[in-house]
């Protein structure tokens, strides 16, 4: 696993204005289904960095936010139509 030091990544996070959209809606719980491998990586990361698996799941989520805002992400995406026969 490669490790790059970007400073304490799991300082509290600066107060902004939010948007009015955001202003909208309330903060709450997000599930995320994990596979057992995933859940094993992701714990065996946050034992390492002394955290819990949540911080690490919360970072990893504004991490991604933050990076696609800046564009450093080139995500394509494929639309697929399922037809269904259904009974008369």
């Amino acid at each position: 696993m490669a490790k790059k030091t970007i400073g304490n990544i799991f300082d509290k996070t600066e107060k902004q204005e939010p948007t009015p959209k955001a202003k909208e809606i309330k903060s709450s719980p997000l599930s995320v289904y994990l596979t057992a491998e995933e859940k094993i990586e992701l714990a065996g990361i946050a034992e390492e960095l002394g955290e819990t698996n949540h911080s690490i799941m919360q970072f990893a989520v504004k991490e991604f936010l933050r990076r696609y805002a800046a564009g450093e992400y080139e995500i394509k995406t494929e639309k697929v139509t399922r037809k269904i026969i259904k009974p008369l």
